[in-house]
C-alpha cells in the first residue's frame, strides 16, 4: 500500500487544522472521522454556545428597552426559536468543514473508527492504511460526575442540552469552567432560574485569578441572580439527586477522552 504522509484521527477543530496544514504543505493526508466533521466546536461547543449567548444578549437588551420609552420584553424567551438560531449558525459554518472543502487542499476524508494495527498501520472504514506520521485528535466527551443519584436523574450534558426546545424553569449547572459559565449565563438571560455549582473556591479555576472576579460581575449582575456565589459541593447523608420534574434540568459538562481501545 502507498503510505499516507499524514493520518489524522478526529475531525474536530484540532484534527481539521492538522489536516489542512498537512495538505497545504503538500503532504498526502488522510482525515478519519467516525461521526460528523466539525467535532465538538461546531456541533456542541464553540459555535452553538456563542450563538446561544448572542441570542441571550439580545433577549437581555429587549428587557432593558423600557428606559428608552419602548415596550420592554417580559417573561421567558422561546427556547425553540433560540435553538433555531443556533442551528442556523451551525449550518452556516458546516460547509467549511466538509469533505468537499478539504479536497482542494489535498485532504482525503474517511468515515469510520480508526484502530491501530501496527507502528505504521491502522484500519479505518474497512480498509488497511499505512502512514508515516499520525495525529490523534479525538477530543473528549461529557461524563456524569460521581455524585450519588445523579446518573439516575438522567442529567443533560453539554452535548445533549442543545436538544432542548422548551426553556426549563430551573436549571442546575455542575461545573464552573468555561462551558458551565456560558450555559449558566445564557439560560439565565433567557429566563430560567439557574444555579451554578463549582466544587472549588472560584469559577474558572484554570484561568488567571483576575478572570473569576470579572466572571462574577458578568454572571450575577445582568441576570438578577443572588448577590454572591456559593462555592463547594457537600454531601449530605439524607440528600440525593432525584429524577427531575418538568421544570428542573441538570447539566454536567465533564469531559473524559473519546479515545478507547479497538
Amino acid at each position: 500500500m502507498n503510505p499516507y504522509d499524514l493520518v489524522v484521527i478526529g475531525g474536530g477543530s484540532a484534527g481539521l487544522t492538522a489536516a489542512r496544514t498537512g495538505g497545504r504543505l503538500g503532504a498526502r493526508t488522510l482525515l478519519i472521522e467516525r461521526d460528523r466533521l466539525g467535532g465538538d466546536c461546531l456541533w456542541t461547543g464553540c459555535v452553538p454556545s456563542k450563538a446561544l449567548l448572542h441570542v441571550a444578549a439580545e433577549v437581555r437588551a429587549g428587557r432593558a428597552v423600557g428606559r428608552y420609552g419602548l415596550t420592554a420584553a417580559t417573561g421567558p424567551a422561546d427556547l425553540a426559536a433560540a435553538m433555531g438560531q443556533v442551528r442556523r449558525a451551525i449550518a452556516a459554518i458546516e460547509p467549511h468543514n466538509s469533505a468537499e472543502a478539504l479536497a482542494p487542499l489535498g485532504v482525503e476524508v474517511a468515515s469510520g473508527a480508526a484502530c491501530f494495527t501496527g507502528p505504521r498501520t491502522l484500519r479505518a472504514g474497512g480498509r488497511e492504511v499505512s502512514f508515516r506520521y499520525a495525529v490523534i485528535a479525538t477530543g473528549s466527551a461529557p461524563a456524569v460526575a460521581p455524585i450519588p443519584g445523579l446518573a439516575e436523574a438522567e442529567p443533560l450534558t453539554s452535548d445533549t442540552v442543545w436538544d432542548l426546545d422548551e426553556l426549563p424553569g430551573r436549571l442546575v449547572v455542575l461545573g464552573g469552567g468555561p462551558t458551565g459559565c456560558e450555559l449558566a449565563q445564557a439560560f439565565a438571560r433567557l429566563g430560567a432560574q439557574v444555579t451554578l455549582v463549582e466544587a472549588v473556591e472560584r469559577l474558572l479555576p484554570r484561568e488567571r485569578s483576575h478572570a473569576p472576579r470579572s466572571s462574577y460581575s458578568k454572571l450575577w449582575k445582568p441576570t438578577g441572580s443572588p448577590s454572591g456565589p456559593a462555592t463547594g459541593l457537600r454531601r449530605s447523608p439524607t440528600a440525593r439527586c432525584t429524577r427531575r420534574p418538568p421544570t428542573a434540568r441538570c447539566t454536567a459538562p465533564v469531559a473524559p477522552s473519546r479515545t478507547t481501545g479497538c
